[in-house]
């Protein structure tokens, strides 16, 4: 019986939410972009770790 509700509550949860359009090109560079945007702030805090630890 588990076994048969689960699928179901998956099925329901797809439904509930809209539908997400299928990846595309721009929406992986944004994507990426999107990442590096927030990985630059921790890359120049380890940077700028690094410069002082080898000073």
């Amino acid at each position: 019986m588990r076994s048969v509700s689960k699928p179901r509550s998956a099925n329901r949860a797809a439904k509930t939410h809209p539908a997400v359009p299928p990846p595309t090109i721009t929406n992986f560079k944004s994507n990426i972009e999107h990442i590096l945007s927030q990985s630059q702030t921790l890359s120049a805090m380890h940077y700028n770790y690094n410069d002082q630890h080898l000073l």
